[in-house]
């Protein structure tokens, strides 16, 4: 405990002398503690500014107050924010949506608390942003405190949110001890000069006098005479908090302690009062209730768990309203180490993470990746040690579940590396890959190049949904025929392209055989499929791939010359059978048609490719 002493000399009033010395003791324990947790609390704030990767301000119709990220995702200055209502960085569009928001929510309505819109930046570019927003109470006044976050990735932050400043100063007044004694339960005895101070009177003025000429208010004198009444009647100390206006007119908080002195007959002869002014620990106390009920608005309107970590890595203190990326409860994990909770790598990593953020005494970032509840989720945290009194080396750390951010991006990259309809690799890619294969160890390398016969025909008299089921089909044929170590891919809309490193001319012809075997016993509707298909070999690193894949694609056209008649007969006879189907024309009719298409044709000076598409 901590505590205050006051010690007053006695003198005799008649000769001057020193009688005796008085001695008066305060605890100050709570006062201490309290100004010692709000200066921490106000640390852990600030260092959580400097971890939260978002936008943060206060504004009412005006900012009150904006971080730089939001200085830095709008393009204006601090100063001009400041200066302009809240819904000028709003686009056209959203304007007139998130001014009529806002201001519902200045006048304590609910609107919603969460969701998307258009910000305009300085430069007229747009982007769009989530916002977050909450109802506070800011220096005194009704205020709103807002999040914003970029979820257009156009814009990647390039600042994390700096330390949000207290424009509240706390003042701690240090408080005299104030004594004076009860004749009864209403009169003033004698009176020390802290309390005469603190009335704003001299002693003599109060000696002698009444509670109700005393007190400020008939209901302060009430109080405090029911108070006294209690120490007479019952004859024991009692403590109590009073309010009582000064001499300045200010109404202020005394903590009392009344104490009554016996005479020999057991009556209370007078009453000794002793008292502190605890204003000031009582505005601390609700200034801390206000910080904490500040920071834990701002955790329920971010994606994010904070936590904070002793240097051993014991859970000191949770906040999250994501409850649900939690690996146990808060109760479970608090006081308790990572280690009983984490996997051995992922408990490893932070260990390692804990210790450089002590002594580097820089930000330190990490991803890890946790199974919680059966589900695989990964998190990126950010760790930043805090810089208190007591050293005791506490670490901050703001953890976020990017989860769906790491399965987009390798969606994102698979995409771009295979084709939407059949899956199997695209042009981009096998280009990329004749790149890397095109060592000394892969040759000879083997190119084979397909076009599917009659594709146009199959999308004319079936449909281009066949026509795709057609390709898929396709494409499922060159995967099962080829090995493993062999790349497929769809190069443009009905040819394929197979690449075969370490494989010469005779292998890509054991490919191709094995292509035509599976084309002719593939079922597939009534349709047969075949395909042009031309092969080369790559003897030499210094020979192109593009001469390569030229000469395969003159084979694969000549193929296509030798199969294409046989293949169209077998459409056009099926084509035939699927009109009569659904008209009324008959075959001969169609035949006629046939016979027309080709005279006509001949005498236009069409190619024979030319003559069959017609």
């Amino acid at each position: 405990q901590y505590l205050e002493l006051f010690s007053y000399p006695m003198i005799e009033e008649d000769t001057g002398e020193v009688t005796g010395i008085v001695e008066f003791v305060r605890d100050i324990t709570d006062r201490l503690e309290a100004e010692r947790e709000l200066k921490e609390e106000k640390q852990r704030f600030q260092a959580l500014a400097e971890t939260s990767p978002f936008a943060l301000f206060v504004y009412r119709e005006k900012f009150q107050y904006v971080n730089s990220t939001l200085a830095d995702l709008t393009g204006y200055t601090r100063g001009e924010l400041l200066d302009m209502n809240f819904w000028e960085i709003v686009a056209p569009e959203h304007r007139e949506m998130v001014k009529e928001r806002g201001l519902a929510r200045l006048k304590g309505q609910s609107p919603p608390g969460m969701y998307e819109f258009k910000l305009q930046k300085k430069n007229g570019e747009e982007l769009w942003i989530l916002f977050s927003g909450v109802q506070i109470n800011y220096q005194g006044e009704k205020a709103a405190i807002g999040t914003a976050i970029d979820i257009s990735d156009r814009i990647e932050a390039e600042k994390q949110i700096k330390q949000i400043k207290e424009e509240q100063e706390i003042l701690l007044e240090n408080t005299d001890v104030q004594v004076w004694y009860l004749k009864d339960i209403e009169t003033y005895g004698r009176v020390n000069q802290a309390h005469a101070d603190f009335l704003g009177k001299n002693k003599k003025e109060l000696e002698n006098k009444t509670l109700w000429e005393i007190m400020s208010t008939k209901k302060e004198a009430e109080v405090c005479i029911e108070g006294n009444r209690e120490v007479f009647d019952e004859k024991r100390q009692i403590e109590t908090e009073e309010r009582v206006t000064n001499g300045e007119g200010e109404e202020r908080i005394l903590s009392i302690t009344k104490t009554p002195k016996m005479n020999k007959k057991g009556e209370v002869e007078f009453v000794v009062c002793s008292a502190q002014d605890i204003t000031s620990e009582y505005r601390l106390k609700q200034q801390l209730k206000q910080s904490r009920d500040y920071l834990k608005s701002i955790v329920h309107t971010v994606p994010d768990i904070i936590m904070l970590y002793d240097k051993k890595g014991n859970y000191l203190d949770i906040w999250t309203s994501e409850i649900e990326d939690l690996v146990a409860s808060k109760e479970e994990l608090i006081g308790k180490n990572i280690e009983e909770f984490l996997p051995e790598g992922v408990t490893a990593k932070h260990k390692k993470y804990l210790t450089k953020a002590i002594e580097e005494e820089e930000k330190q970032r990490f991803e890890y990746e946790l199974i919680i509840n059966g589900n695989k989720k990964c998190f990126e945290a950010q760790l930043i040690a805090l810089d208190n009194d007591n050293n005791k080396q506490e670490i901050l750390a703001v953890s976020r579940n990017i989860t769906r951010r790491k399965r987009a991006k390798e969606k994102l990259k698979y995409m771009s590396y295979h084709d939407n309809l059949t899956d199997l690799y695209n042009r981009h890619f096998m280009e990329t890959e004749m790149e890397r294969l095109n060592t000394k160890r892969q040759h000879p390398i083997s190119l084979i190049y397909c076009d599917i016969n009659g594709l146009k025909i199959v999308n004319d008299t079936y449909g281009h949904e066949v026509g795709d089921e057609l390709l898929i089909k396709t494409a499922e044929i060159l995967q099962k025929v080829t090995r493993d170590e062999d790349l497929v891919a769809r190069w443009a809309g009905d040819e394929f392209v197979i690449l075969l490193p370490q494989a010469d001319r005779e292998t890509a012809e054991e490919v191709i055989e094995r292509i035509e075997s599976a084309c002719k016993g593939a079922e597939f509707k009534d349709i047969p499929i075949t395909l042009g298909i031309g092969s080369a070999a790559k003897k030499k690193e210094e020979t192109s791939f593009e001469t390569v894949l030229n000469k395969a694609d003159e084979r694969m056209y000549k193929d296509k010359l030798m199969k294409s008649q046989s293949a169209e007969n077998k459409l056009v006879k099926n084509m035939l059978a699927t009109l009569e189907a659904k008209s009324a024309e008959t075959r001969e009719h169609s035949m006629r048609m046939t016979e027309l298409a080709h005279k006509l044709g001949n005498e236009a000076g069409l190619n024979s490719e030319q003559v069959n598409d017609l």
